[in-house]
């Protein structure tokens, strides 16, 4: 069986909250996230739900990227957003 461990609050470099994508749209949803095959990057993979034309924002905020895109009804898009950069300690912001 698994352990649940339950943390409050401690000092650290991380937010309390944080989100790793964000759509601003109300008919527009995520049908795959993945890793690129053939270069550096994430994969979304979206599509509108609505049978309407409308436009979406989508970000990754830790990233700092964002595409804003037009679809069609019932439209497929798939965007590829670089991978985000290394700071000077290795690891990933």
């Amino acid at each position: 069986m698994p352990t649940v461990v339950l943390e409050t609050f401690h000092a650290g470099p991380l937010p309390q909250t944080n989100s790793l994508l964000a759509i601003e749209s109300g008919t527009v949803a995520l049908g795959a996230l993945k890793r690129a095959e053939d270069q550096d990057g994430t994969i979304l993979r979206l599509y509108e739900t609505d049978r309407s034309a409308t436009t979406a924002r989508v970000a990754m905020p830790g990233w700092e990227q964002s595409v804003e895109a037009e679809f069609v009804p019932c439209e497929l898009k798939t965007f590829c957003f670089p991978t985000m950069p290394k700071n000077r300690s290795g690891r990933s912001t």
